[in-house]
């Protein structure tokens, strides 16, 4: 498995020479796993799919999985909101049930900046039907450009978020309070790299959530991206890390509120 994450980060190097709002695996705008304070612009629809090569459960040996094929949805309904929707289709082998599940979310982007940085505050709810899990995602987040990419560099911009999650899973209920970072740098072509990291909470987590990410566009309206990440559903962080790849198609609408001024 070490061998496979090496080959792909060598290729996210090699293609990375920002880029457009881009629904995160779960639904909301941001990196692969986590949320960001940009929004899909007043009238934009996002749509995007992936395939995520996951094996086995949270990387539990003996818990095995079909890959999981996230389909999302972002639409940005008024200056700085944004609402999306998302199904994810994962079968679980030689089982009478699966791990297919539905979820909602909102991200509102604040009409001020604190220290240069954009805000936001969004929600998530996710149901998985067979597994009996549901999780409620609440998020503050903020993000800031600190250099625009040019000739002599990358742009970069970070990002520092409070995540809590309220989990049921057959009627166990937890919850938990944690931080997060995320970096990117963008380039000229418009090709970005992403990186994500969410502290470790023991009573959830494996291992910390993280994720590293390359997007690139195709077209104005067609964005593409492979990465690894060892996020189950944005709920948990496994004990393995998973490539993904998939692409996102943008219709309409400003790219973010940073493009209109909001």
């Amino acid at each position: 498995m070490r061998y496979h994450i090496l080959l792909v980060v060598g290729a996210l190097l090699a293609l990375a020479s920002g880029a457009y709002a881009y629904p995160t695996l779960t639904g909301p705008t941001g990196g692969a796993v986590l949320p960001d304070a940009d929004v899909a612009g007043l009238g934009q629809l996002n749509v995007a799919a992936d395939w995520v090569n996951e094996d086995t459960f949270l990387g539990v040996s003996g818990l095995d999985v079909d890959p999981a094929f996230p389909v999302r949805a972002t639409f940005g309904v008024a200056p700085g909101w944004e609402v999306g929707a998302a199904y994810t289709f994962q079968n679980v082998p030689n089982a009478s049930g699966n791990l297919d599940g539905w979820g909602v979310n909102a991200k509102y982007q604040l009409k001020y900046a604190l220290a240069g940085a954009n805000l936001a505050i969004g929600a998530q709810y996710q149901d998985l039907n067979d597994l009996d899990l549901q999780a409620t995602n609440i998020y503050l987040v903020g993000t800031k450009r600190f250099t625009a990419a040019s000739e002599r560099g990358p742009g970069v911009t970070a990002s520092l978020g409070l995540n809590f999650v309220d989990a049921d899973l057959a009627s166990v209920s937890d919850s938990s309070f944690r931080p997060y970072l995320m970096a990117t740098l963008d380039f000229t072509n418009k090709a970005s790299v992403v990186a994500e990291y969410r502290f470790k909470d023991s009573d959830f987590d494996n291992k910390a959530l993280s994720a590293l990410t390359v997007r690139y566009p195709f077209s104005p309206a067609l964005t593409g991206q492979i990465g690894v990440t060892n996020s189950f559903r944005g709920i948990f962080g496994g004990e393995d890390h998973n490539v993904f790849a998939g692409i996102n198609y943008s219709w309409g609408g400003m790219t973010t509120t940073e493009d209109e001024g909001y």
